[in-house]
């Protein structure tokens, strides 16, 4: 990944970040009306946000999940992060540390940690970001 990867938001960038907001809340509200767990993976998760501040689907996920649009599915979405670049993780991590209680960062490969991935959701809902 090129060094500059982060800096700043891109038409594509910000267009795939309103189409995930604007239907993991939609998905949330539909899948969560029986009060079971649904999560979000994001498979190359990225930093949480870019170095312009602007914030990335890791990010708007976790904020979705912590503070749901419809109230009644507060503490039903989780989230799964992964991340293989050290330095990025890092700031995943610190991005999303605010929402412990609801987001798991995990660092490697997708690949590699998709059985570990699966092992976690078991039966439920998922929705899944790559």
């Amino acid at each position: 990944m090129s060094s500059d990867f982060h800096k700043e938001r891109r038409a594509w960038f910000q267009i795939k970040h309103q189409i995930v907001g604007t239907y993991l809340s939609l998905f949330l509200g539909k899948l969560g009306k029986a009060g079971d767990r649904v999560y979000y993976v994001d498979g190359f998760a990225g930093q949480g946000r870019l170095d312009d501040g602007t914030e990335g689907s890791a990010l708007i996920a976790a904020k979705l999940a912590a503070e749901p649009i419809q109230k009644s599915r507060k503490g039903l979405l989780h989230c799964i992060n992964v991340e293989v670049d050290p330095a990025t993780f890092e700031n995943l991590e610190k991005a999303t540390a605010p929402y412990a209680n609801c987001v798991r960062n995990l660092r490697g490969t997708f690949q590699d940690k998709l059985p570990e991935i699966l092992k976690l959701i078991g039966n439920h809902t998922a929705f899944f970001d790559w």
